[in-house]
């Protein structure tokens, strides 16, 4: 695929698991345009365990995961979450999400707003419009 190409936090996986209607015209919008879609092997985890998670659940987590790509952690990426979590004080698993966005060159959507401390990321959120048009 060609389009953007957005790293998903796991707060925008659970809105579209949840239902929610911004989360849906998102990945309406940015299937149109011909983005790819990853997340990081933190989200990945994230989703996987939950303690209440059901049988049905992670077998759709599973499904939503074969359609995305996991981003792995490598060397480089954990000295930059090293580095994001020292200055931008972020909790260690956001600092690892970041990373694998600014490491792979993925623009993150997020509607956490703490990724904002670094000047650096590209953060979409996608319950804002503006934001989405900006994206294109």
């Amino acid at each position: 695929m060609s389009g953007p190409r957005y790293l998903l936090d796991t707060n925008i996986v659970l809105g579209l698991f949840g239902g929610e209607q911004w989360a849906y015209s998102f990945f309406d919008r940015a299937r149109r345009e011909g983005a790819s879609f990853a997340v990081s092997v933190v989200t990945r985890m994230e989703l996987l365990s939950f303690p209440s998670i059901t049988k049905a659940e992670e077998a759709r987590v599973r499904e939503f995961l074969s359609l995305v790509e996991v981003l792995p952690l490598d060397r480089a990426t954990e000295d930059l979450a090293v580095d994001l979590r020292k200055r931008c004080r972020f909790k260690l698993p956001d600092a690892i999400v970041a990373a694998a966005a600014l490491s792979s060159g993925h623009r993150l959507v997020s509607t956490d707003q703490a990724f904002s401390r670094e000047d650096g990321l590209h953060l979409l959120d996608p319950r804002s419009s503006d934001l989405i048009a900006e994206a294109r």
